[in-house]
């Protein structure tokens, strides 16, 4: 007989609002890895829009923070930045 061993540790966590934002990376087919170290870019170049908080991304296409980022509800679009993307090839290098 197999008997299933669930392991879980009860955590109190403050209440508070989160904020939902879809993240569209192209390409759009990067590991988790690269989607995550652009996100973290991202949050490194305009630090003053994060306020001290770090934002929480799937390395896919959802971000949650806990503060409400100063974009508004529309489209927004990122410059591309200096980094490697995906197939290795540093940006500006085509």
């Amino acid at each position: 007989m197999i008997f299933p061993v669930v392991h879980f540790v009860q955590v109190k966590i403050p209440s508070c609002t989160l904020y939902h934002y879809d993240v569209s990376i192209i390409p759009d087919k990067c590991p988790r890895r690269v989607n995550r170290e652009i996100i973290e870019e991202l949050v490194k170049v305009h630090a003053d829009q994060f306020a001290h908080h770090k934002p929480v991304f799937d390395g896919r296409k959802n971000l949650y923070s806990r503060k409400m980022l100063p974009i508004g509800k529309e489209r927004v679009r990122e410059e591309r930045m200096g980094i490697r993307r995906c197939d290795g090839v540093q940006d500006g290098e085509e």
